[in-house]
């Protein structure tokens, strides 16, 4: 992935939490531990990143995981077809054998 490809899913996430930082508001804390590549632990980050998680149709409206979306997704944003069977492996090992 280019350095402006990576500037511009870094700007839409951005936006995204900005509109989400309405309806769920979380601290600074929250934020920081965001912007590391950490998971936030306030009170209203699971719902913060759940609004997110919708906006870009990796959630439905039930709050079920839309694993193709998450594919094509993590397609765009992961090069290395290696990482990509782990991620495929990891969304689908909940279904496994049902």
């Amino acid at each position: 992935m280019t350095p402006e490809q990576r500037a511009k899913i870094h700007k839409h996430f951005e936006e995204l939490g900005m509109e989400c930082m309405e309806e769920y508001e979380i601290s600074e804390s929250d934020i920081s531990d965001l912007r590391e590549k950490k998971l936030p632990s306030g009170e209203n980050a699971p719902c913060f990143l759940a609004c997110i998680m919708k906006k870009v149709g990796v959630l439905d409206d039930a709050g079920m995981l839309q694993k193709e979306t998450a594919l094509e997704l993590a397609a765009k944003i992961f090069n290395d077809k290696e990482e990509l069977n782990i991620i495929h492996d990891y969304l689908h090992s909940c279904s496994a054998g049902k």
